[in-house]
């Protein structure tokens, strides 16, 4: 059980969110949840990244709800998050 939850929306900003996700150490203790809020630019990149950290910590869902934002991503992730403790860490 992870001690925390890194919740980050996402919306047309791959390059960042690579950025941010190299930060975060690929430990057990740390949870990621990352929630796309339908991007429609860049996403031969942020496939890529899903790729590349398919068997680590971090989790990737998408925002199939209405309205779309930054808080709804939020509310997604808080409902997926298992970790004792939450934060949330945009990729801007």
């Amino acid at each position: 059980m992870p001690e925390v939850s890194i919740i980050s929306p996402h919306y047309n900003n791959p390059s960042g969110l690579d950025r941010l996700l190299y930060t975060i150490p690929d430990d057990p203790l740390f949870e990621v949840l990352v929630i796309d809020d339908r991007s429609n630019r860049g996403l031969n990149l942020y496939t890529a990244i899903k790729q590349r950290y398919k068997n680590s910590n971090i989790v990737f869902l998408t925002n199939d709800s209405s309205p779309k934002g930054a808080g709804s991503c939020r509310n997604i992730g808080l409902k997926h998050a298992r970790g004792k403790w939450v934060l949330f860490a945009d990729s801007d």
